[in-house]
């Protein structure tokens, strides 16, 4: 989905020392801590965007202008001086709670930054299915879209540093924009997911951070197909409209390169992983039509 080489990527994978049924502390290669000691944020199997986990955080209970500790989970640190990054999650929310409002917060921060640390602040709020984010130069929530409920949809958002903008994206369509919190902009390099209160569960799946920006043309490219999912040895490409291979690049968890492949503009192409290890792998198809980064899971 992205014009520009992985950061870091996760989605929550046995592969990536994440364990089901278990409680997010301490878990995982970029090293994922839990709020709370008890056992309301865990890895599950019950949803997954792709492959077989993400993560669940489970409401307490308590009313969100309580005093209730937040529920949730956070981290990296992912160490670096972008000037232009995009930050992305899938989200899944299995039913509206209208009832106890509950809200889904999640934001990014430089660790390091005492005063206004926070990028991206955006809240899913199942009230009314809305998204919104918080604007540094009003000083309010702006309204930015819908969310689908009962299925997983994907909440990205770019951060341009020198220009102190951040643009959000839902589904790689542009839903609106907000300043940074201080006027001269952040190195995000932590991330954090929580509730603080209600009874509704959200999932969380495919956290990546990237350098560069959505691309347009990537968002044409969304529908191909790379299979199968999880793959033990040749993974097939192909589009459903037209679009034509011109290559393939797979990244490991930490973004390195560690297969390629050009084509001559082919209409399905296939790649074999035999040789690599078992575990998850960013696959960035790029055609005449733009570019989209999907995840596999190789056993």
């Amino acid at each position: 989905m992205f014009s520009a080489q992985a950061q870091y990527a996760t989605g929550f994978e046995e592969s990536e020392n994440f364990a089901a049924g278990e409680t997010v502390d301490a878990q995982g290669d970029g090293a994922w801590y839990s709020m709370t000691e008890g056992n309301e944020t865990t890895v599950s199997s019950a949803y997954a965007a792709t492959g077989s986990n993400s993560v669940k955080i489970s409401g307490n209970g308590a009313a969100e202008d309580s005093d209730a500790d937040p529920t949730g989970f956070y981290g990296g640190l992912f160490t670096h001086e972008f000037d232009v990054y995009t930050i992305s999650q899938d989200l899944y929310l299995n039913e509206s709670d209208s009832e106890s409002g509950a809200s889904l917060y999640f934001n990014s921060l430089n660790y390091d930054q005492s005063a206004y640390p926070y990028a991206g602040y955006a809240v899913l709020f199942s009230g009314d299915d809305a998204i919104y984010a918080y604007d540094y130069d009003s000083e309010e929530y702006v309204g930015l879209s819908y969310f689908p409920v009962g299925e997983w949809f994907n909440l990205s958002y770019t951060c341009d540093v020198t220009n102190n903008i951040i643009t959000y994206y839902l589904n790689g369509e542009e839903i609106g924009q907000t300043a940074f919190a201080d006027g001269s902009g952040i190195y995000a390099d932590l991330l954090q997911y929580y509730t603080y209160g209600g009874t509704t569960d959200f999932y969380i799946d495919n956290v990546s951070l990237y350098s560069g920006t959505l691309s347009t043309k990537s968002v044409q490219a969304l529908t191909f197909s790379i299979y199968p999912n999880p793959a033990v040895d040749v993974i097939t490409i192909s589009n459903a409209d037209s679009a034509l291979v011109n290559g393939i690049q797979v990244a490991d968890v930490n973004g390195r390169i560690v297969k390629s492949a050009k084509y001559d503009g082919i209409a399905t192409a296939q790649l074999s992983l035999a040789d690599l290890n078992s575990g998850v792998y960013m696959v960035t198809v790029t055609s005449e039509k733009g570019a989209v980064t999907k995840k596999i899971v190789k056993n």
